[in-house]
């Protein structure tokens, strides 16, 4: 099953469900394209475009451009764009675009130079995603 905004669609193939989570193919959320709602995966989860709502995948990846008003929970993480929300990651990188409007709680973070941040930035041990 696979969550976009808030409604659930399910799958009849689950075979191909399977398959497609076992590959570990990302899910894209193109430039110019806004999500409302909460994403739930089991494989990584690349933005380009604008979501609004949590995230929630074992690896995130918030490209130059892309903008998140919501929580992100991921084991790793690398954020370029811009997030407004909490963060919690096992791993994480702030990029030198990055814009983050928000409080960290990570168990390892780099945080490159040219990284734009406000919140607070916790050391905590986390649950794998």
């Amino acid at each position: 099953m696979a969550q976009i905004g808030l409604k659930a669609v399910e799958s009849d193939d689950k075979a191909e469900d399977e398959h497609i989570v076992a590959k570990g193919r990302p899910s894209i959320i193109r430039e110019g394209l806004k999500i409302s709602g909460n994403i739930r995966s089991k494989s990584k989860i690349e933005v380009e475009g604008f979501v609004k709502g949590s995230i929630t995948a074992p690896e995130v990846v918030s490209a130059h451009g892309s903008r998140v008003a919501g929580p992100i929970r991921a084991d790793n993480l690398f954020v370029a764009g811009h997030v407004v929300g909490k963060i919690y990651a096992k791993q994480a990188r702030f990029g030198e675009t990055s814009r983050i409007e928000g409080d960290v709680n990570y168990e390892k973070v780099i945080i490159d130079e040219g990284t734009t941040f406000d919140g607070k930035v916790s050391f905590k041990r986390l649950k794998k995603t």
